[in-house]
């Protein structure tokens, strides 16, 4: 859609970078009402500049602290990180040119996952990615890393006996902030269309039409590569501080009551899931196990389950078409058909082959809710095989 020139009004900031805006909602008295759909309109009502927000104690200390961070981030030398797809990009200093933000209004996203970037984030349209100042892009970090953002400044980078731990706090965030702000690059440098950019109701009317548009395709599986680099990054940069990451699991264990008392979303469930998981394999020393395809385990499924499902869809829709226009015999498709059928739905498909793995099976359940347009993908796909089936006597997929 056309829309206006936003208002400069968030692009004065009062630094020199990187830039911060804050919730308007986070102010006494104000309170959230997403009234509009436009994500220009949303933006320019619900944040704050900096000098606004340093006005107000809660969101003053989002400023400073996230200033700080990034500050000490900086002093980490990072250096130049070569990705894949669009090649290399020193990430401290884009840190610099991006608009960071804590989110407080994405109720179970901030009090449960550490941050999301405009690929996910619903007020990104990359045709006004200059909105933010100087072009950039917004990161959000959520109520859950600011917490530990907190604990970082609060209870580690002061105590003396504990720097080992602080750094690993610091090479924890160092990954989450690298990892955002590589996704504001990228979408900087190469905007994407993927199927939750595009309209919901064409999207869907395509899914009915059994005619996917190729762009919204080929922008879905740019959005897996993007991932895919992050997660690659992630991995140079934790293995780096392997031992002080086991100084930081050591102090939360050890902690934890006290931690999840000050801070509580820092729970056992963040011990486990943000910490422990990447020592476990993720970021393992031993070498690629905790990696398949180029994720962690777990994040396999969230990523890939997006792109191999819209990808089989369109081929399961023109295999579909050949056939039914005599062009292809069922049978002759079968033997290219079924190693992808097995590829797919061991990614998307929970219980597939009685799977007892609960981690996995839990997250596939938690993209299939948390994502618009997965289970409509989904149950094009399942359509499409239940359709190519038909063709033969008896069942030819097994789940």
């Amino acid at each position: 859609p056309n829309h206006k020139q936003p208002s400069r009004a968030i692009t004065q900031p009062v630094y020199d970078g990187p830039f911060i805006v804050c919730e308007a909602a986070s102010f006494p008295g104000s309170k959230y009402i997403l009234d509009s759909k436009d994500p220009l309109e949303m933006t320019k009502k619900y944040f704050y500049t900096e000098e606004k927000c340093l006005q107000n104690p809660k969101t003053a200390k989002e400023v400073k602290y996230l200033k700080q961070l990034i500050s000490d981030i900086s002093k980490l030398n990072l250096g130049t990180t070569n990705t894949e797809t669009l090649g290399p990009v020193n990430i401290a200093e884009e840190m610099k040119k991006q608009t960071f933000s804590v989110n407080h209004y994405w109720e179970g996203i901030t009090k449960k996952y550490m941050g999301f970037g405009p690929e996910d984030d619903p007020l990104f349209l990359h045709q006004h990615s200059d909105y933010f100042p100087k072009g950039s892009i917004k990161i959000n970090f959520t109520e859950r890393s600011f917490e530990f953002i907190s604990l970082y400044f609060e209870m580690l980078k002061p105590d003396e006996k504990n720097q080992k731990a602080a750094k690993g706090a610091l090479a924890f965030l160092t990954r989450v902030f690298a990892h955002e702000s590589l996704h504001g690059w990228q979408l900087k440098t190469n905007p994407i269309e993927d199927f939750k950019r595009y309209p919901p109701e064409t999207f869907l009317k395509e899914l009915e039409d059994r005619n996917i548009n190729p762009k919204v395709v080929e922008g879905t599986n740019f959005s897996i590569k993007y991932e895919k680099d992050a997660s690659t990054m992630d991995r140079v940069l934790l293995i780096k501080f392997y031992d002080d990451l086991l100084a930081l699991e050591k102090f939360f264990k050890e902690n934890l009551e006290e931690i999840s008392k000050k801070y509580p979303l820092l729970d056992e469930s963040f011990l486990q899931y943000y910490i422990s998981s990447y020592l476990e394999g993720g970021v393992s020393k031993d070498g690629e196990d905790g990696y398949v395809e180029g994720f962690p385990k777990l994040l396999r499924y969230t990523y890939l389950g997006q792109s191999a499902t819209l990808q089989m869809l369109v081929e399961m829709i023109e295999i579909n078409n050949d056939i039914a226009a005599g062009r292809k015999t069922a049978q002759e498709c079968l033997g290219e058909i079924l190693p992808k059928y097995e590829y797919v739905m061991e990614l998307i498909y929970p219980d597939f082959r009685g799977r007892s793995d609960e981690s996995i099976k839990q997250s596939i359940v938690s993209v299939e809710n948390g994502l618009w347009g997965i289970k409509e993908i989904k149950a094009a796909l399942y359509k499409e095989f239940d359709t190519f089936e038909s063709y033969f006597e008896s069942p030819v997929f097994e789940k």
